[in-house]
């Protein structure tokens, strides 16, 4: 036991005077996994890029320069938030979790802070770069975000309702959305956008991020140290009800908006059929709480949202293919 304490001791210090980009690759091991976020930016913004296009009317499908804008800066903006998480949650993480790096004095808040700008710098100058007319909606998605990294002003006032504070952080992903369609269509839009279809896919890509939210941190109470998590505020079986919920919607919404592209009626309803099966660990948590449920609903959060985007992605490619 002393041997091994003493060599993760002796590791953490070497690590501690490693350099920075060293301490940064741990850093995103720890708490931001490149591959999985990237995947995740890819799944989610070519999907938000495809429904744009289809939006304007886009005669055939492409994955151009817009496209690799909109998916960057959707793996830039999740980079963003997580940073702004940190500096927010550092004093509960301290008591929580204390074995994470940052807490370990590895990496710090202030050498995250100076990522962060750099972060925000390149995906602004990215934007003027290709064109001005982009900046309106950089400027709104960077504007709402700002507003949250703050809390709103209203920081302990909204922690006493945690899910109104969910329900106002996760507003960013429809604001993705809007941000992606006026990357397509400019601004201010120039066409008659197709407004239900357009909200139809806020509620899809907020009810994703819902369940994303909730369901990762779907336990007992026992299993989570972080006091101010889900398990603990709301109960258990009531946060695993409320990923449910969100499924339940989210599927229901891909299914209305496939049938609204004009798609076979076994194609709209896959999405559907898709959340029911990946629901399946959560409802056997709510019918039944015990632990060691936290991988696989890890893994039915993922799940999730491929059964929900890939069929949406595909048909609006396959429906915009001449």
């Amino acid at each position: 036991m002393t041997d091994s304490t003493g060599g993760a001791t002796t590791a953490l210090n070497q690590l501690r005077r490693a350099s920075f980009i060293v301490r940064l690759r741990a850093y995103f091991k720890q708490r931001f996994p490149l591959g999985a976020s990237l995947a995740a930016a890819i799944l989610v913004g070519s999907t938000a890029d495809l429904m744009a296009q289809w939006i304007a009317g886009t005669s055939s499908p492409a994955f151009d320069g817009v496209t690799a804008i909109v998916v960057t800066t959707n793996f830039m903006l999740m980079l963003y938030l997580r940073i702004a998480d940190e500096h927010k949650d550092d004093q509960t993480d301290k008591i929580a979790y204390p074995e994470r790096l940052i807490q370990q004095g590895v990496i710090t808040l202030r050498e995250l802070r100076q990522l962060s700008y750099v972060v925000v710098g390149t995906a602004a100058g990215l934007h003027l770069f290709v064109s001005h007319r982009y900046s309106a909606g950089f400027l709104l998605l960077l504007l709402y975000a700002w507003f949250m990294e703050r809390e709103f002003f209203a920081g302990q006032s909204l922690r006493r309702h945690p899910l109104v504070y969910a329900a106002l952080h996760l507003a960013i992903m429809p604001i993705y959305g809007l941000y992606v369609l006026i990357m397509r269509i400019g601004w201010p839009l120039e066409l008659k956008v197709n407004w239900q279809n357009f909200m139809l896919f806020a509620v899809i890509i907020f009810c994703v991020s819902w369940v994303y939210e909730l369901g990762r941190k779907v336990a007992l109470p026992s299993e989570i140290p972080d006091r101010e998590s889900y398990v603990h505020r709301i109960g258990p079986k009531r946060t695993g009800g409320l990923v449910l919920f969100g499924m339940l919607v989210g599927a229901g919404a891909t299914t209305m908006l496939l049938s609204n592209l004009e798609v076979s009626k076994g194609m709209a309803w896959l999405p559907f059929l898709g959340g029911s099966v990946t629901a399946l660990p959560f409802i056997n948590f709510v019918l039944r709480p015990r632990p060691g449920y936290a991988d696989t609903m890890l893994g039915g959060v993922a799940l999730y949202a491929l059964a929900i985007y890939l069929p949406l992605a595909i048909t609006l490619y396959l429906g915009m293919i001449p």
